[in-house]
């Protein structure tokens, strides 16, 4: 009996360790395939990529990287990340025991799978037959020196040359797609953003890290569609949007810099070179000289006025933005401050630009999608004269002499004030102090900015699609110039203390609506047919006024009624619209051989000055239609 009870005591101990073990590792297994957190850095061979995709393959679940290439993903064993960035080969990597997945992306990929801004559609880069360069986000956020958007197509887009127009902060650079077309008329391109017109001055507005990418279309293939405003080139500016199914990244990116002056292969003369060198040539104070005291005193005086006249330019960027969205809402919004201290002394601020954006879509219906663009920025710049002479600081320093002392001071060394009961500046032997003209002469500029855009978009079938849009843009510039009366210029000018002053105001409002139809449908697998036409109606209006005066008090009120005698009030209205149909037809053949057909016919209030002008309808009935067509055949091999 006791056996029989030891043996059934054995065999249940038995069965309870292997249900045991059983149910040991169910919850091993389990533990497995619980998710974690995996994060890493993804790369290229130049260091982190902001804003590559990642997915876990099989799944809509994802996430992207920062700034600083790196990301945080929950995910368990043997998955697969998908890892995407546009202009690299897609990767994949599985999730092992280890928290933590670097990748290094390489570049090439899908390239022909790129989506393209062209010619008021979008198309696969594999579909284009023509001459197009793109820049991505990436690109211009490695362009960490620059607050404009034309300055940073310099070296990174081919057949695009990009000149600064001088070295003031904030200023717009000359770019020029494949050389000057016109000896007369302007050569620089057409600007598109979000498909607002742009002009080129209105760059400077459009905050960088607001950009998802740029389309430089440069050949005529290319900008056909657009007619004669493409004749130059055309530079489709496509900014960022939410992305579906994302939570809200809420992105924050600071830098601060020092700009110097570029360095000189050449160094000036100090003051006793200088003064040797006068002496030997029979010219300027060092030539009658005769006395070793005087020679010593001006020698004591010897400074650089290098660092008199300029100083090293404090540069500072803040940028906010949150972008996300869920399954039928994206969103981005950004908020930023640039500012640009300058190299020239007394100048607080040369640049200053605080800009704004919202961008929004919304998936209303199956067959209907709603997106707004709105921007708004303001900027403020404060200029030197831009003269090739003594009165520009830049010039100044190498006419100067090193023994000249920035200011005039007694027989004890105390500064002698000026009429304004300010420290005065030396005239130096050319008359005038580059400080002093600064200090005397204020020209401040202050431009707003507004962009908005609304579209409807209309799937009527599976072919065919129908999109409405409208835009608006106005621009007000207000520059201001002063004189102050006893300056050391107004003496020269006037004689007397004087003093102007002067306002520039002008007020710009532009709009366009949009009506285009699409047609994209594919045949047997092998015939694709892709057909768009559309009328556009843009209208442009533009108010300028100026005013200036003078007489005004030292040291009194500088508004321009203040000035006792008015010198000039004049003011101007202009106005022009465009009205265009265009239309264009692709076909590819087993996506080898493409045919392009393009077809713009533009009506332009804007003609030759020995055309009068009575009104709108008259224009249209005067004005020729341009039309032009292109044909293009490909062949890939």
């Amino acid at each position: 009996l006791l056996g029989l009870i030891n043996s059934n005591n054995y065999k249940m101990k038995t069965k309870f360790n292997g249900i045991l073990t059983l149910l040991l590792a169910f919850v091993v297994q389990m533990s497995f395939a619980q998710d974690k957190t995996v994060s890493g850095t993804a790369s290229d061979e130049s260091g982190p990529l902001p804003g590559v995709s990642i997915v876990i393959k099989g799944t809509s679940k994802g996430t992207e990287t920062d700034f600083d290439g790196k990301y945080t993903i929950m995910a368990s064993s043997g998955d697969v990340l998908v890892f995407r960035y546009l202009g690299y080969k897609t990767a994949e990597k599985a999730v092992g025991n280890s928290n933590i997945l670097n990748i290094i992306l390489k570049e090439g990929g899908t390239e022909l799978e790129e989506v393209v801004v062209i010619g008021y559609t979008n198309k696969k880069r594999g579909e284009i037959s023509s001459s197009i360069s793109s820049i991505t986000s990436a690109q211009l956020e490695r362009q960490v020196n620059t607050v404009s958007i034309d300055n940073a197509l310099q070296g990174v887009a081919t057949g695009v040359q990009v000149t600064a127009q001088n070295g003031k902060p904030g200023n717009a650079a000359f770019v020029r797609i494949r050389g000057i077309g016109s000896i007369n008329a302007g050569s620089e391109p057409l600007y598109l953003l979000d498909g607002i017109q742009v002009d080129e001055d209105d760059i400077i507005g459009i905050n960088p890290s607001d950009i998802a990418r740029m389309d430089v279309l440069k050949d005529a293939a290319s900008t056909a569609i657009y007619g004669a405003r493409g004749a130059n080139g055309v530079v489709v500016i496509t900014t960022k949007r939410g992305k579906k199914g994302k939570k809200a990244q809420i992105r924050l990116q600071s830098r601060l810099g020092i700009a110097t002056e570029a360095y000189r292969n050449f160094d000036m003369m100090n003051a006793t070179q200088k003064l040797e060198y006068e002496r030997a040539v029979g010219v300027g104070p060092g030539s009658t000289i005769l006395l070793q005291s005087e020679w010593d005193r001006l020698i004591s005086q010897e400074h650089d006025w290098n660092d008199a006249l300029l100083k090293d330019a404090e540069i500072t960027s803040v940028n906010l933005s949150v972008t996300g969205g869920d399954e039928k809402l994206t969103y981005f919004m950004s908020l930023s401050n640039d500012s640009n201290s300058g190299i020239i002394e007394l100048i607080e601020s040369a640049f200053q630009r605080t800009s704004t954006r919202l961008n929004v879509g919304y998936d209303a219906t199956s067959w209907l999608k709603l997106s707004t663009n709105l921007a708004f920025s303001t900027s403020n710049d404060q200029d030197p004269r831009d003269r090739n002479n003594i009165q520009n600081p830049i010039n100044g320093r190498f006419t100067f002499n090193p023994y000249e002392p920035v200011y005039l001071t007694d027989d004890n060394g105390d500064r002698i004030p000026n009429l304004r009961g300010l420290d005065t500046f030396n005239p130096t032997h050319q008359g005038l102090n580059s400080l002093a003209q600064v200090r005397a002469n204020q020209d401040d500029d202050t431009d707003n900015r507004f962009f908005g855009t609304l579209n409807a978009d209309i799937k009527l079938s599976d072919a065919f699609s129908y999109q409405f849009g409208t835009n608006v843009s106005y621009f007000n510039r207000t520059a201001r110039g002063l004189l102050h009366a006893g300056s050391a210029l107004d003496l020269i000018f006037n004689g007397t203390p004087t003093g102007t002053a002067d306002a520039f105001n002008a007020n710009t409002f532009q709009y366009s609506v949009l009506n285009k139809f699409n047609f994209n449908k594919t045949f047997n697998e092998k015939h694709a047919i892709n057909a768009t036409a559309f009328v556009e109606y843009q209208d442009w209006y533009q108010e300028r006024s100026f005013v200036r005066s003078q007489g005004f008090v030292v040291n009194g009120p500088t508004v321009i009624s203040a000035g006792a005698t008015p010198l000039s009030a004049t003011g101007r209205n202009d106005s022009r619209t465009l009205f265009s149909v265009a239309g264009s037809v692709d076909y590819i053949f087993d996506e080898k051989y493409i045919v392009n057909i393009i077809i713009p016919c533009s009506y332009s209030s804007i003609r030759p000055p020995n055309i009068k002008i009575v009104g709108i309808y008259n224009t249209f009935e005067e004005v020729k239609a341009a039309n032009s067509a292109a044909l293009l055949i490909r062949d890939e091999v």
